[in-house]
């Protein structure tokens, strides 16, 4: 095989332009006669040899958060209030479940008109309202403040790190909308409004509700992971941000795409996730708080096709790798969750339009170009070299090149999919679950400061729904199913949960008891860490890769 691309491209009379362009993704001329291959690289049948592709088991998991027909028909026409009566529904009895492993079995729910007197102990089961002073109020704002003060007050939002503080109270409505203020045994900085708990203690006063305990929906059930023999891989990464001042990101993916060709993870990678915010697709000049901005901004649309670069890209640096895209808030997807995958058209490899001047030169050197030779495609890796030719742009086509490259057959090309938010898949038996981090984001406005995204990501867990800070502080869709079910609930406990676009990487195990234990990741921004994590499905070991290009 050639050792660098002046060599790989003299049999083909073409110029390194248009290997640039299509490299990786549109198959290769190769001529066996020319080229440095040996025999031995070949087939009886002269086809070259090709490494066999591992079956890693991939499950997509995620149609629970696919929109049917049901679910669209009139949605407009909804109260978020049928979507909180169909979570009561959907956790009342796993709390009776588990306050009767707590309390004890005798342990019959009320609700708060049943409460006889303020010596009687009871269990009712409801949801809580978090009453936070700084908790924007649209119409109070309008009608006491002009449109300066407005923007004023949602700048001091968001550079908040949270919005709670010490003075903010719970309040708990029941089935019944009977609505009573706790005391007690609870501290509003764990909870958030939408959570569905059970109480259990006493009503001290006419609308005052001691808790001795809190009573939680029991975990949803646990598969135990299976014994891999072998080190398979998942490669995670988000927050791109991909717009024209950081185009220069991509040549960073370089370094990762030579690592990922390196024997430790050859052919053991089984996915790569980009967990959200791959490119910015809107902008605007006035600072914006939970997805809400003033009617009117004016909104500056990106013509710099970011969005299909960013795709591109991915696709041409890691073409051998299957690869999950997972929508964002800053992608062109809806905001409300569960986020739909994005449109295919986003993700199609398209060539991007061309001068006129650089497509008639293209015509005249294909006019030039006579082939009958076999096609192939190659797996390849980086090989840079002071003498190789210096092509301009972000995407050089000597960084895909690589000395002892391995040929890999058209067939085995890996595909790019678009995924929902939240998704859920498995590798080899192991089941992920995640998002691309606004369920994390809102929850940390909403409780104590300082508290970390792992300590955010294990409450989540327990209080077994995705996104409890929806619908109240987090968009989502407004579900109204006739089974009552919440599809935003957690009806299987995951070994790995992972929350994309965070400030930094963190990881570690929670141990729920009964051998049930779930790793958890912090996935950090791509275009502030120049990072990405990798979990060994073996041993469930994570860790995270710097570029050696981030810049110091």
């Amino acid at each position: 095989m050639a050792n660098n691309i002046k060599d790989l491209a003299e049999p083909f009379y073409g110029d390194l332009k248009s290997i640039q362009q299509d490299i990786l993704t549109k198959p290769f001329i190769v001529d066996k006669e020319s080229s440095s291959c040996s025999n031995n690289n070949f087939e009886d049948n002269g086809q070259l040899k090709h490494e066999p592709l591992m079956d890693f088991q991939y499950e997509n998991c995620s149609d629970r958060y696919l929109l049917n027909d049901s679910d669209k028909l009139n949605f407009f026409t909804r109260q978020y209030f049928n979507y909180y009566r169909m979570r009561y529904a959907h956790f009342y009895p796993r709390i009776v479940e588990n306050a009767k492993e707590i309390i004890g079995y005798d342990v019959t729910p009320i609700t708060l008109g049943d409460i006889k007197s303020s010596n009687e102990k009871v269990l009712v089961v409801g949801c809580l309202m978090k009453k936070m002073k700084n908790r924007q109020a649209v119409l109070r704002d309008l009608e006491n403040t002009g449109d300066d003060q407005i923007e004023i007050q949602i700048q001091k939002e968001h550079d908040l790190e949270t919005l709670a503080l010490e003075t903010d109270f719970i309040e708990f409505e029941d089935y019944h909308k009977q609505v009573i203020t706790l005391k007690g045994n609870i501290d509003h900085f764990d909870f958030v409004t939408g959570f569905v708990i059970g109480i259990y203690g006493s009503q001290i006063a006419g609308n005052i509700f001691f808790v001795d305990e809190i009573i939680l929906p029991s975990l949803p059930p646990y598969i135990e992971r299976p014994m891999l023999q072998k080190d398979i891989y998942v490669v995670f990464t988000s927050g791109f941000n991909i717009k024209p001042e950081n185009f220069s990101l991509f040549r960073e993916l370089n370094y990762f795409s030579q690592l990922f060709s390196s024997e430790k993870y050859y052919n053991n990678i089984a996915r790569i996730i980009f967990a959200g915010n791959n490119a910015i697709t809107f902008r605007h000049n006035q600072t914006i708080l939970n997805n809400v901005m003033p009617i009117g901004i004016p909104i500056e649309v990106d013509e710099k096709e970011c969005a299909l670069i960013a795709s591109n890209n991915f696709r041409r640096y890691f073409a051998n790798y299957d690869i999950d895209i997972m929508p964002g808030d800053i992608d062109p997807c809806p905001l409300m969750l569960p986020q739909q995958p994005l449109s295919k058209v986003l993700l199609e490899d398209y060539d991007l339009p061309e001068k006129d001047e650089e497509i008639d030169e293209k015509k005249e050197v294909q006019k030039e170009m006579k082939y009958d030779k076999k096609i192939e495609t190659f797996k390849v890796q980086s090989f840079s070299s002071s003498s190789d030719a210096d092509i301009d742009g972000y995407d050089k086509a000597k960084d895909f090149w690589m000395i002892k490259s391995q040929g890999i057959s058209k067939n085995n090309q890996r595909s790019l999919n678009p995924v929902t938010n939240p998704y859920i898949f498995k590798v080899m038996g192991v089941e992920f679950h995640g998002t691309s981090g606004q369920n994390v984001n809102c929850f940390r406005k909403l409780t104590k400061k300082g508290k970390s995204t792992l300590d955010i990501m294990e409450e989540i867990l327990e209080s077994c729904h995705v996104v409890p800070t929806a619908p109240d502080f987090t968009d989502c869709f407004p579900y109204s199913r006739k089974n009552g079910t919440d599809p935003l609930a957690l009806d299987s406990l995951p070994h790995v949960f992972f929350a994309g676009n965070q400030k930094e990487f963190g990881t570690k195990v929670v141990d729920f008891g009964k051998g049930r234990k779930v790793r958890l990741i912090s996935i950090p921004k791509y275009d502030e860490t120049h990072s990405m994590v990798i979990i060994n499905l073996r041993t469930l070991e994570t860790s995270t890769i710097v570029s050696k290009h981030c810049p110091q």
